[in-house]
């Protein structure tokens, strides 16, 4: 709790996580047997810093 009155880029970090939670959940979904946590980051890491906003095209390259 004191981290986030005291930084106020700590929002921004949670939000990012709960993104890449919901992003790592639905590419389970939608890989099935071919998910891997490896094969995840790879897909997540590729693009670089995207926006939250473009993290699903992570799931397009799984």
């Amino acid at each position: 709790m004191h981290r986030l009155l005291l930084d106020s880029l700590c929002g921004g970090y949670a939000w990012g996580k709960l993104a890449i939670r919901d992003l790592r959940d639905r590419a389970r979904e939608r890989w099935g047997t071919g998910f891997s946590p490896r094969g995840f980051h790879t897909a997540l890491f590729d693009l670089g810093a995207p926006p939250l906003g473009l993290l699903d095209t992570a799931l397009e390259r799984g």
